[in-house]
């Protein structure tokens, strides 16, 4: 069984035309008809063709997986005219697929958290303080996927830790987790549309600031602490 490779028709943005210019003329273009820009078949400095689709004799082949051009001509190493963009494009899916992997992973976190169902009662009202943690947890989602990361795993681990230590009274943990729920909405917002910078001073400072002082929660403190005060106080 005999095979030869084909040709590939390629414009000059990185966009296939066809992968068969020779068995299969009917595909040809002079321009593209995505972007306008003239179509190539060969590489512009030293003229081997673009490499194609292989042809095997006596075999048909319906449908398969789209062509991708190549980047660098494999005969004289020179680079293809749509190979930056290509670079970015490739850079852009493979941010992409780490920020789909964050998302995944944070999905999983808000998932485990959402089991933790505290509940205490005070002034005939039963307050659910897992629902400020669920809170917490959705905003520091968003946060990640806006790029946010730092910030938001400072409120997040924050958040976790108060809700999961033996060393607060209910009425503490509730006050604590009010403040990082505030300050997560908060962080959502641009920053001329949040809080008086002196309003998030005194939740940070002299709220969670007491956290300096709280036992095992201190330690996480003193680590994520100025990440959020550099993130609201600058």
């Amino acid at each position: 069984m005999g095979s030869y490779r084909d040709t590939m028709q390629v414009c000059l943005n990185g966009h296939v035309i066809t992968d068969r210019f020779n068995t299969s003329p009917e595909f040809r273009k002079n321009f593209c008809t995505d972007c306008g820009e003239k179509t190539i078949t060969k590489c512009e400095s030293c003229g081997t063709d673009i490499p194609g689709d292989i042809i095997y004799d006596s075999i048909i082949v319906l449908g398969g997986f789209s062509a991708v051009a190549p980047k660098i001509c494999s005969n004289c190493g020179e680079k293809f005219p749509w190979f930056e963009q290509r670079k970015k494009q490739d850079h852009e899916e493979i941010e992409n697929r780490k920020r789909e992997e964050e998302e995944k992973k944070l999905e999983k976190k808000l998932a485990a958290v959402k089991k933790i169902e505290v509940k205490i009662e005070g002034h005939g009202n039963v307050v659910n303080m897992g629902s400020m943690i669920d809170t917490v947890i959705s905003n520091t989602l968003k946060l990640t996927q806006a790029g946010d990361k730092d910030i938001a795993v400072a409120l997040e681990t924050l958040t976790k830790a108060i809700g999961e230590t033996n060393d607060f009274e209910d009425a503490e943990k509730q006050q604590y987790l009010e403040q990082l729920t505030t300050l997560s909405d908060e962080a959502l917002k641009p920053a001329d549309k949040r809080l008086p910078k002196s309003v998030l001073q005194n939740i940070i400072n002299f709220g969670l600031g007491t956290l300096s002082a709280a036992g095992n929660v201190a330690q996480i403190w003193s680590t994520w602490g100025p990440v959020i005060k550099g993130y609201f106080l600058g």
